[in-house]
């Protein structure tokens, strides 16, 4: 008689039937309870959703398989999460006798995101990523609202192109900002659309030249510049500012104190020309 696995997730005494693919290719497979294979699945589909639909490589695969099991991440019951699980055929299959649920294998010591050798950023096939520069309330959010048709989506096709938008700027909340600029890779983003306060003046001007060093070595960036602030002023970006920002990547000025929708436009001509 064949011993009967369990759940492999912490705490879980369930029957572990139904076999979960942590990985693919090479193949690696945890036995699972009908309601932990739900969550596991539903997660995947959200984290590929996230960088839209990208396909999810192995390391990041087992990113989010500990986060889970750890607690970290928790799933959301949404329709589109739930898309990938209601075909399931229900019936519970036999775990081979191979398999070790009580065994946690050691988790990889790089997770998303490994430091790579020398060299093989160059290597890699770069992305794009286009920011809207201005300074604080400078008009930023709205320009991005009438590019995507004022809906505040994270992601909009120019040209074909697929884009990942971050609407919140490093003049928002800097740690979230500064942690997904770190995070994103041409694999999973290869078109980024972008709002930065160009802070060289600041005390967060090391933090913002580290950013922009890190994400040149990843994509060609394009700034296109909102030379004055939206709302009535005299108000404008300096010479120095527009001059550091050509050191990291080509830069393009509007200086017209234009409304929202005609900057979007402007806007989306900068970034086709440049695709």
């Amino acid at each position: 008689m064949l011993p009967q696995a369990h759940c492999c997730y912490p705490g879980c005494t369930e029957f572990g039937g139904h076999q979960h693919h942590v990985t693919y290719d090479p193949e690696c497979k945890k036995p699972l309870c009908d309601k932990h294979h739900r969550e596991i699945t539903h997660l995947n589909g959200i984290q590929s959703r996230k960088y839209n639909y990208a396909k999810l490589t192995n390391k990041f695969r087992w990113w989010i398989w500990y986060q889970w099991l750890e607690g970290k991440l928790k799933p959301r019951r949404t329709r589109k999460a739930q898309e990938w699980t209601n075909e399931w055929d229900h019936k519970a299959t036999v775990v081979p006798l191979s398999v070790e649920p009580t065994q946690r294998p050691e988790p990889p010591t790089v997770l998303i995101k490994p430091k790579r050798p020398p060299g093989e950023h160059a290597a890699m096939k770069k992305g794009k990523l286009f920011a809207v520069v201005g300074h604080k309330r400078w008009g930023k959010s709205t320009t991005l609202l009438f590019l995507t048709d004022r809906k505040k989506v994270t992601y909009s096709t120019i040209k074909g192109q697929r884009f990942c938008i971050k609407r919140m700027s490093n003049d928002d909340i800097p740690k979230p900002f500064f942690q997904w600029i770190k995070d994103i890779e041409p694999e999973t983003c290869p078109a980024v659309i972008i709002a930065l306060c160009p802070t060289f003046d600041t005390k967060l001007s090391v933090r913002l030249v580290a950013a922009l060093n890190s994400l040149r070595k990843r994509y060609d960036l394009f700034f296109f510049v909102l030379f004055h602030r939206y709302r009535p002023s005299t108000d404008h970006i300096e010479k120095e500012e527009i001059d550091k920002l050509k050191k990291f990547g080509t830069v393009q000025s509007f200086k017209s104190r234009a409304q929202g929708e005609t900057r979007a436009r402007a806007l989306k001509k900068f970034i086709a020309t440049n695709l």
